[in-house]
């Protein structure tokens, strides 16, 4: 008798999961649908970093704009460009610029914010936790695990507005200790963007130092 309880539990659970994954999924193929219909995606955000280890926090305010594959994130510290294949980073105190070819296969917003809205049904298996309330705002809470082990942080929290069906806050645990949380205060789509502002332009900064780094 107890081998067959434990077995419906089991069957119970299992489907429980799997109903979970089931939303999840329809979550975040509405999510991709809604930004692929966007020509450009212009969002404000606020990124706090919080290192366990050596004791450091750090919050910084930013702007993010999306076309296509390629991005711009401006932030106090730092400004980077890509135009889907280099990476340019702007160290503003440093004034220097680094250089980077982009890994397609790296879904982490962090370097590659376009993979915000679409890797996640790809790059990760995922778990819906239901709805919460986040400053107020109703959001549903999806936790995704990347399928690469060799990923640099083990889970990522996505917190979808319930209303709008966009991103509120996305937050991700690195192995090393050190937590990333980006959270938006505003999204908006199809704002003309021109192709140049994806593209560090050295004219502008006659004096800056290029590393390149490809």
């Amino acid at each position: 008798m107890k081998r067959i309880l434990f077995l419906l539990l089991s069957i119970a659970i299992g489907g429980a999961a799997a109903a979970q994954d089931r939303e999840a999924k329809e979550i975040l193929d509405k999510l991709s649908d809604k930004t692929k219909s966007y020509s450009t995606i212009t969002a404000d955000f606020t990124i706090s970093i919080d290192n366990k280890k050596d004791k450091v926090k750090d919050t910084q305010q930013g702007k993010m704009q999306l076309k296509g594959s390629m991005f711009k994130i401006s932030m106090k510290a730092n400004d980077i460009y890509s135009n889907g294949r280099v990476r340019w980073t702007h160290v503003k105190e440093a004034d220097e610029v680094n250089l980077q070819n982009i890994n397609s296969n790296d879904p982490s917003i962090l370097n590659n914010p376009v993979k915000l809205f679409n890797a996640y049904l790809t790059d990760f298996r995922y778990a819906y936790k239901g709805i919460k309330k986040e400053s107020g705002v109703r959001v549903q809470e999806i936790h995704l695990f990347p399928k690469d082990l060799k990923a640099t942080y083990s889970q990522v929290k996505l917190m979808i507005e319930e209303s709008t069906g966009m991103p509120k806050t996305v937050i991700y645990k690195g192995k090393d200790g050190v937590t990333y949380t980006v959270r938006f205060s505003r999204i908006t789509p199809n704002l003309p963007i021109a192709n140049s502002e994806f593209v560090f332009n050295t004219k502008t900064h006659p004096n800056v130092e290029v590393i390149d780094m490809r």
